[in-house]
């Protein structure tokens, strides 16, 4: 795939953010590196990875032992090679605020959100235009209303952007989330919901 690839990484660099997944060495061991939070070591979990991008997390997460579902935009093309690579399978669906995965996705005992980009509406130089954080929790709930296996867990990985003044557009997400009973890790920008029912905002959970 490397040999096949080679011309268009050398001439398209606008698109080297994809060819990256082409070093399956590495984004495999960044993986590695980075699911201390999933505690995988334990019997076989049903999980759905959102925003699988080349499939490096899902390929860890299914030599381990675990039955892992890809989900992702259907394009590139170059994505789908590499979950079928790593022997993976994965589901095309694009991820809008406020919409409904199909019905067919299921239930699952993890689902990971890593490095996601689908909150993101546009991107300039001088600007980042994303969810708002209503979007983020009206998601999560969705996903612990309709695809949470109980008990379960919902993983998320923010790319935190942080301003000059210190601050990032997740700040207010973070808090929320961490008010909801989730575990946070600010500084990295890591969510982790363990439930045992669905998702409530915390005015809800106090009633």
């Amino acid at each position: 795939m490397q040999e096949r690839y080679r011309e268009a990484i050398l001439v398209n660099t606008d698109r080297s953010r994809e060819y990256k997944y082409l070093d399956v060495a590495f984004c495999v061991w960044r993986k590695v590196a980075k699911i201390g939070w999933l505690d995988l070591v334990r019997p076989r979990l049903r999980m759905l990875d959102i925003g699988s991008g080349g499939g490096d997390l899902s390929a860890v997460c299914s030599g381990l032992g675990h039955e892992v579902l890809g989900m992702d935009r259907p394009d590139p093309p170059l994505f789908r090679e590499l979950h079928d690579l790593y022997g993976v399978k994965r589901v095309d669906h694009i991820v809008y605020p406020k919409s409904p995965f199909p019905d067919e996705v299921g239930e699952y005992d993890l689902i990971t959100c890593l490095g996601v980009v689908f909150d993101i509406f546009s991107k300039t130089e001088d600007a980042v235009t994303t969810w708002t954080t209503e979007d983020w929790l009206h998601f999560l709930r969705a996903l612990s209303a309709r695809h949470v296996r109980f008990p379960g867990r919902i993983y998320v990985e923010l790319n935190r952007r942080v301003e000059p003044d210190g601050s990032s557009a997740y700040d207010d997400l973070l808090r929320a989330c961490q008010s909801m009973g989730a575990r946070v890790d600010a500084a990295r920008g890591r969510i982790m919901f363990s439930l045992t029912r669905p998702l409530a905002l915390a005015e809800e959970a106090a009633h």
